[in-house]
C-alpha cells in the first residue's frame, strides 16, 4: 500500500495532476527507491497507476525514474548501469 501511494504520487507530479487530496504545486520529476517489489511487480504497479490518470510511459518518461540498491552502488561509485 505505501509504495503504491508514493507511486501515485510521483506520478501526479510528473503529470502535474492531482491525485485525492494531493495536488501538486508544479510538475517535477520523483526518483522512486523500492527494495521490497522485483522489477515485475514495479512495472506492474506503474502500469496500473498510468492507466489510473489516463497516461502513457512518454508521459512520464525521465520524470519518474525507479532505482534499487544495485543502481544507488553503481552512482555512488560513479559509473552508470541501467537498473
Amino acid at each position: 500500500m505505501k509504495s503504491s501511494l508514493i507511486l501515485a504520487w510521483a506520478v501526479a507530479i510528473a503529470l502535474d495532476k492531482p491525485h485525492g487530496d494531493f495536488r501538486p504545486t508544479a510538475p517535477g520529476k520523483c526518483i522512486i527507491y523500492n527494495v521490497e517489489d522485483d522489477k515485475i511487480e514495479q512495472r506492474r504497479q506503474l502500469s496500473t497507476m498510468l492507466r489510473q490518470f489516463e497516461a502513457l510511459p512518454r508521459d512520464i518518461s525521465g520524470k519518474v525514474i525507479r532505482v534499487g540498491p544495485r543502481a544507488l552502488v553503481h552512482c555512488w561509485r560513479g559509473t552508470a548501469i541501467s537498473e
